[in-house]
């Protein structure tokens, strides 16, 4: 045992300053012996000795005494010389330490650098994790490679809001023509193709700019028009291939959600098309419209290519991956997702953090848009919030589907306006429309008529037209019409006494059906009309979204030539009718457009305001008005005001001149004279029948909407519905289907037995019928006959009908406090 070993270890003895001298020389561990087992037992016996030294005994001494142990002390070695040993007697420092191994070494920490690592020509298709190109671009620790591909495209980076810009794109956010981080359960967003094809045409890529757009001017509004007709010709032959496609490949797809999905996208599609088709918009949307177009075709198509292609090739169990396809791709975040894309031949471009395993053949920039691709916000903005100007809110990570779903509802989701309930049925989630428009304390025949907007029937005397009724007198005719309408065999043919007497002028259409001498309707509807007739007066003016009817198929008294072929309990007359046709050619195409526009106050319009609307004046009047009584001066300042809003809209909106006799107008395509209304009957029969079929649609549309109370349910189950309503005209598609053409083509008619094959017509009854099972008070005995619709017959099909317009008519009285407007058979000159 070294001397003085109990005390070598403690702070300022005369050993420590060699044993730190000692510390500074070279170690000389190839030249110094190993300690012998007995030489390690001594120099534990002396730390335990040093350890057990002595002290008081008290906490603080045995404290003293653990720490001294535990510290590295000085001692003596077999050679007597100076060294520092560990508590556990190990010596750590001098000449008799031994050398480090070579495991307690550590390897300094190099960063990876982003650089080729491999030499030569690169495999054509590597591993899904190397890179025949990468890219880094601003990405600090990560990198992008591409196993199949020569280019790395710009990474759209995710924002909060996904802007749209003038060509109606959304920048790097463009998913169905540049690459997005893959989104499970939407692969098919990878797979959109980027080359044309038959069934993928070339118009799908153009880019749209100004200049492919066109003013409207027969619409009056100047900052309204058009996609040019090519174009809009073209993307409509693309939208009815994609959806040829999609339905082909439907059929056979087991997988639901994406079948879902696809009819989903389909909807959108018509919605987009039918805008584009028939709504003038200004040119900012006009475009964006397009180019939703463009976009849904295309996802359309990438999702065909997915359960065409892609499902098959996930199916087969082969290693070698497949030749990439001519598809958008993809960015991928994760491994395997990356080597299945990889295998089945979609373009992968795989962001991985930077190590020095990543292989790398040849190093790139990221590829920038086209130079076509405009960066200018789009005007006028598509979404308007408090923080942006243009754009959709982004909250969710997969945004695509959000975004397709927003843009359409912005750009195409398009509704028609309530229409007023009457008294009895204004219901709390009808707007105030019907409010303001309530009349108290005034019949409703004399809130409608002015001194030159009177209608009459032929050969009244003038002593009776002009004198006034007493009560009594207005209630036994009412009491007549009643009894007329109440005996449908007294009136079952189009011409003769139907419902209105002629001898009272102020029984108004919109209360008592009135036959037409100009056209016919259906004998059902007219039966159904007559049962319902006359309605009882209501305190809330009658609103109609287009012109009524009855405005149309009057008689003037000039006409000599007509007067002697017409009933004179059928026809009324108006002198005004000619001007009324004319100035309907010129002003038709704006009372179309402004259905769907609430920029163009698209809630439907009083009698009496789509008088002075036909009437054509649009100067407005600011005399202050006269009257005998308060109750009189209210009413005329009610009529100055309602004068002047429809002068405001349709000569300061749309910009229309007042009327003049030397206007030309344009129907079909061809010019239409002052003239020609009084000598070619195809105008007013096309006009007519417009009228009818616009106001048609429009009520059925309304009062579904009003009785299943669409107005709260979500957009895309509203979408839905309507297409359910459209389909009792048509084909299934949007609310925008309530216009027809605007030359008339591919119109079917769908009530009148002769015209139309029997198989037709059951189609449209059957949804007619199906359209009201959700409506409340339902006929039992309609649903019984639902059941077995595929068994009707002609006469069984009669019986439907009759069931089923009756109860449409009954309700549709019983919400609106008025008649609605029947369907007529197609004029000849539509044919």
């Amino acid at each position: 045992m070294p001397p003085n070993s109990s005390t070598q270890g403690t702070p300022g003895s005369t050993g420590q300053g060699s044993a730190l001298a000692g510390l500074r020389f070279k170690r000389k561990t190839r030249d110094a012996a190993a300690p012998s087992p007995e030489e390690r037992r001594a120099v534990k016996n002396v730390s335990s000795m040093a350890a057990r030294g002595s002290g008081d005994g008290t906490e603080a001494d045995v404290a003293r005494r653990s720490s001294a142990a535990e510290r590295p002390h000085v001692r003596s070695d077999t050679s007597g010389r100076d060294v520092v040993a560990n508590a556990s007697g190990e010596i750590i420092a001098g000449p008799s330490a031994s050398a480090p191994k070579a495991s307690d070494a550590v390897a300094p920490l190099v960063p990876p650098v982003f650089k080729v690592t491999e030499r030569g020509r690169a495999p054509a298709i590597c591993h899904a994790f190397y890179g025949r190109v990468a890219a880094q671009g601003f990405l600090k620790s990560m990198v992008i490679t591409s196993p199949n591909m020569d280019y790395v495209p710009e990474l759209p980076v995710e924002r909060e809001v996904v802007k749209t810009y003038a060509d109606g794109r959304w920048g790097l956010r463009e998913y169905s023509r540049w690459p997005q981080m893959l989104v499970n359960d939407m692969w098919h967003i990878a797979c959109i193709p980027t080359t044309p094809s038959p069934s993928v045409p070339d118009v799908l890529w153009r880019t749209l700019c100004p200049t492919d757009w066109e003013a409207d001017r027969l619409t009056g509004v100047a900052d309204l028009g058009f996609i040019k007709e090519d174009i809009r010709t073209k993307l409509s032959e693309a939208a009815k291939l994609a959806r040829a496609k999609w339905d082909v490949l439907a059929v056979g797809s087991d997988h639901q959600a994406y079948r879902e999905h696809g009819d989903t996208l389909l909807l959108i599609l018509r919605l987009a098309v039918e805008r584009m088709e028939k709504l003038p918009s200004q040119r900012g949307i006009a475009i964006a419209v397009a180019a939703h177009v463009q976009r849904v075709c295309l996802e359309i198509a990438g999702l065909c290519t997915y359960l065409d292609v892609v499902v098959a090739r996930l199916e087969l169990a082969v290693a070698d991956p497949f030749p990439p396809l001519p598809v958008v791709g993809a960015f991928i975040r994760d491994p395997s997702s990356a080597q299945t894309c990889t295998r089945v031949g979609i373009p992968t471009w795989f962001l991985q953090p930077l190590t020095h395993k990543v292989k790398v053949w040849r190093i790139v920039q990221f590829r920038k848009p086209p130079m076509d691709w405009s960066d200018a916000p789009s005007d006028p903005p598509i979404y308007q919030n408090p923080h942006e100007v243009a754009g959709i809110t982004n909250l969710t990570g997969n945004w695509v589907e959000r975004m397709c779903l927003a843009v359409s509802k912005l750009v195409c989701g398009v509704h028609l306006a309530a229409l007023g309930v009457g008294q009895e049925g204004l219901s709390p989630e009808v707007g105030p429309s019907a409010a303001k428009r309530a009349r108290t304390g005034e019949a409703e025949g004399e809130d409608l008529r002015g001194k030159h907007l009177q209608m009459r029937p032929v050969d009244v005397p003038q002593a009776a037209r002009s004198a006034g009724k007493s009560r009594r007198e207005r209630k036994r005719l009412l009491a007549a019409a009643r009894s007329a309408t109440a005996n449908p065999e007294t009136a079952s043919s189009f011409k003769g006494n139907a419902t209105s007497p002629a001898d009272d002028g102020s029984l108004q259409p919109a209360k008592v059906f009135v036959l037409s001498p100009f056209c016919r309707a259906p004998l059902i509807w007219v039966q159904a009309l007559q049962k319902a007739s006359p309605v009882p007066r209501s305190r809330a003016s009658a609103l109609y979204f287009y012109p009524p009817p009855f405005l149309l198929d009057t008689v003037s008294s000039k006409d000599s030539a007509h007067l002697h072929k017409l009933d004179a309990n059928v026809a009324r007359v108006d002198d005004k009718v000619y001007r009324y046709l004319h100035n309907l050619v010129r002003i038709r195409r704006f009372c179309r457009a402004r259905l769907f526009d609430p920029s163009m106050s698209s809630d439907p319009l009083t009698i009496g305001e789509w008088r002075a609307a036909l009437w054509g004046d649009y100067s407005q009047k600011g005399k202050t008005p006269k009257g005998a009584n308060p109750a009189d001066i209210r009413r005329a300042k009610r009529r100055q005001e309602e004068w002047n809003a429809i002068c405001r809209l349709f000569g300061r909106v749309a910009m229309f001149p007042p009327y003049g006799e030397d206007m030309v107008g344009s129907l079909r395509g061809n010019p239409v004279k002052a003239d020609d209304c009084a000598s070619d009957p195809s105008i007013r029969q096309l006009l007519l029948w417009e009228a009818h079929e616009i106001n048609f649609r429009s009520e059925l549309m309304a009062l579904d909407m009003h009785l299943v109370r669409g107005d709260k349910w979500t957009e895309i189950y509203r979408w839905l519905r309507e297409e359910a309503v459209s389909a009792v005209w048509g084909e299934r598609s949007s609310v925008l289907s309530i216009l027809p053409p605007d030359d008339f083509s591919g119109q079917i008619d769908r009530w009148s037995e002769g015209w139309t094959d029997w198989e037709t017509r059951r189609k449209f009854l059957v949804n007619f019928v199906k359209l009201m099972t959700r409506w409340p008070d339902f006929p039992d005995a309609l649903c019984e006959l639902l059941a077995q619709a595929d068994a009707w017959d002609t006469a069984k099909g009669e019986e439907v009908s009759q069931l089923a317009v009756g109860f449409y008519v009954e309700t549709f009285v019983r919400v609106y406090q008025r008649l609605p407007t029947p369907p007529i058979r197609m004029p000849l000159c539509m044919i």
